[in-house]
């Protein structure tokens, strides 16, 4: 029998009606939910305000700009005020003055997934207010089963000791099988990408000019902040990777992992996910053993075979020979849609190369991929594999939740 992690409303519910009957009435009556949403809805104006329209002092992150000068840039944006840095100190402050309430956890999952993972800075008062925010769930909220929502966010996000002490903290500390089942493939896969991220910087490192912001600001900001914080033994850190896979497929083989996501205003409360097919732990760590194994660098890719937006099966293996980049992508994606005019450029440029560009639609609907090929807002040849499809199944390793169903790469 696999074992179940009970959703967080149930356990709020028994703690209401055997210990405190009326608590959480007497909450609601004082304003604490009406306030917590309210703060939610501001956060959605600010946000609605900021990008409504192209600002004409927005850094100019031109390509022959000089690292000086695209550093002062940097540290001029990461000073200005923006709906993160404004709210989010109110959701730490609104989680330390209603400490007994539920919505004290959403407002630091909220503070958390807006200070790291969703901006990826490493400067500036979200960050520092995410990490003010992990130590208060590492001194009050351990034994919560929600915190497989932070686990999960913090697995993929730029590294921080307070990170790390938090992931370790719920694999040896924490009483609940669920949670430490959680931790450890969250701390895992937060070791798997630091190789990744210590990889990219090793790449960009021996490049003198770069033009692309995404990789100056790696360069510049994040490589720096990784060696500086972060060295890294590849045989050490991947014979971790592999002791807690392992430890994981064999004692929490059974163990079932429950999905988290934003829901209401601004996304700050957190509700469970229906899954259509239960996963355990076993299951995720199996799949990034799988990963490891079989899509690291060096090793052949898996043939893909699916179909494309007219139905027709193609596959991977029919570009043997030929320089492949392949992509996943989506419409919803906007850091994707932002890079279709250069995608198209490589097409064109590389037209009579032996070079071809795939990529794996996850929109929901074929409709939608149909009409950015009809549009030409895409020129290359995709598969469509949806949100949930197999191609992605076979690639990606699947998140416990936090992220959504959506991974580009």
């Amino acid at each position: 029998m696999k074992s179940r992690c009970l959703p967080w409303v149930t356990i709020t519910c028994i703690v209401v009606a055997v210990d405190a009957p009326g608590l959480w009435a007497i909450e609601r009556n004082d304003g604490v939910e009406a306030k917590f949403r309210a703060m939610g809805e501001e956060y959605d104006r600010l946000v609605e305000t900021a990008y409504a329209e192209p600002s004409n002092d927005q850094p100019q992150y031109t390509r022959d700009i000089t690292d000086e000068d695209w550093l002062k840039l940097y540290y001029e944006q990461t000073a200005k005020p923006s709906p993160d840095s404004q709210m989010l100190p109110r959701f730490l402050a609104f989680a330390e003055n209603h400490s007994e309430s539920p919505l004290a956890f959403d407002s630091l999952a909220f503070a958390i997934r807006r200070g790291g993972p969703a901006t990826g800075e490493l400067h500036g008062v979200p960050w520092r207010i995410k990490e003010q925010a992990i130590e208060v769930v590492m001194n009050q909220h351990m034994d919560d089963p929600r915190i497989a929502y932070i686990f999960d966010m913090l697995s993929g996000s730029i590294p921080s000791e307070r990170t790390e002490l938090l992931l370790r903290e719920g694999l040896e500390k924490s009483t609940d099988p669920c949670v430490r089942a959680a931790a450890g493939f969250a701390l895992a896969r937060c070791l798997h990408h630091r190789s990744r991220y210590h990889r990219r910087s090793s790449q960009l490192e021996g490049q003198e000019t770069i033009g692309n912001s995404l990789d100056r600001h790696w360069k510049l900001i994040v490589a720096p902040y990784l060696q500086e914080n972060f060295r890294y033994d590849h045989e050490k850190v991947s014979a971790e990777i592999d002791r807690l896979l392992t430890h994981l497929a064999s004692d929490y083989s059974d163990v079932e992992a429950s999905d988290w996501e934003g829901s209401g205003p601004g996304n700050i409360f957190l509700r469970t996910v229906d899954q259509e097919e239960a996963k355990t732990y076993g299951d995720l760590a199996r799949s990034l053993m799988r990963e490891r194994s079989k899509l690291a660098p060096g090793k052949k890719a898996p043939d893909i075979i699916g179909r494309d937006a007219s139905g027709e099966q193609f596959q991977l293996s029919d570009y043997e020979g030929k320089v492949v980049l392949l992509t996943f992508s989506a419409n919803w994606c906007a850091p994707c849609k932002r890079l279709y005019p250069l995608q198209r450029d490589l097409v064109d440029r590389f037209r009579d190369e032996r070079f071809v560009l795939l990529s794996v639609s996850r929109d929901e609907s074929v409709d939608t991929l149909k009409a950015s090929l009809a549009s030409d807002e895409i020129t290359w040849r995709c598969w469509w594999d949806g949100l949930e499809g197999p191609i992605g199944a076979l690639i990606v390793s699947p998140p416990t939740g936090g992220f959504g169903s959506g991974v580009c790469t």
